[in-house]
């Protein structure tokens, strides 16, 4: 089991089946460009405000995920502020990473691997 990163806006799906990962713009960079898309001009924009690696997920022995902030510009879990702290996640937790007052912010839903597919299914059809 693992768990998904998943953004809405641009569609990327990022997979891990590790219990620690690091996320930033590494990943994000290596995805655009795997993918041969153009780059959205707000997207680049904002990229500047994610760290190479901004944050880290850990499982932990109980099966739970937390999220580490890594970064200088700080990162929100459902809309409160953790500015180099750690807190729990759970499944559908929208990660936003970069400062709190950009008007466009890089995020990402937390999708727990049993329950990606589904909730990424119901997001396309309400935008069709």
């Amino acid at each position: 089991m693992g768990f998904t990163l998943y953004n809405t806006e641009t569609g990327a799906q990022h997979h891990y089946n590790r219990n620690r990962v690091t996320f930033g713009r590494k990943d994000l960079e290596e995805t655009l460009a795997l993918s041969g898309e153009t780059i959205p001009l707000d997207f680049n924009k904002n990229l500047k405000y994610v760290s190479r690696e901004h944050i880290k997920i850990i499982k932990r022995c109980s099966g739970n995920y937390d999220v580490m902030d890594l970064s200088q510009n700080g990162i929100c879990v459902n809309g409160e502020r953790v500015k180099g702290g750690i807190t729990s996640l759970k499944h559908r937790d929208l990660i936003r990473l970069g400062p709190e007052d950009m008007d466009i912010a890089y995020a990402v839903y937390f999708l727990t691997n049993g329950e990606a597919e589904g909730f990424i299914q119901d997001k396309e059809s309400k935008e069709k």
